[in-house]
């Protein structure tokens, strides 16, 4: 398991037994998991190593989209919507230009451009509101 996944789990781990994980928490996991992909992609060299990138991107997926439906169970106003946004902002853009980056990399790799759309395609779907 990588370790920013154990932190990851462990953070909402240690949290559940206090109620929900903050907003600010599902934030930094999704943030983790954004740079988990980084690293996945970074992996891709060829289609056999997309192929086997796949389901480990397709994971990070279905973390994410746990992520947002507790994100989405929360009821936050708007100042605290923004304040996490804001705390959160710089994280988060280095995370998404690194995968944005890594992602047009890998799609000029031949036999590589369908995990990278896909992933790309069902990552926005999680992270969207």
């Amino acid at each position: 398991m990588q370790p920013r996944l154990i932190m990851c789990l462990a953070l909402v781990l240690s949290l559940a037994g206090c109620g929900s994980p903050s907003a600010d928490d599902l934030v930094k996991c999704s943030i983790q998991c954004w740079d988990e992909a980084a690293d996945v992609l970074a992996t891709i060299t060829d289609a056999e190593s997309a192929k086997a990138a796949d389901p480990r991107l397709q994971d990070i997926v279905r973390r994410m989209k746990e992520f947002d439906r507790q994100a989405r169970r929360q009821e936050l106003s708007h100042a605290e919507l923004w304040k996490v946004e804001k705390d959160n902002q710089a994280a988060s853009a280095k995370a998404l230009a690194r995968v944005q980056e890594l992602s047009r990399k890998v799609m000029d790799l031949p036999g590589c451009g369908e995990v990278v759309v896909r992933f790309n395609r069902q990552a926005r779907g999680a992270s969207e509101r």
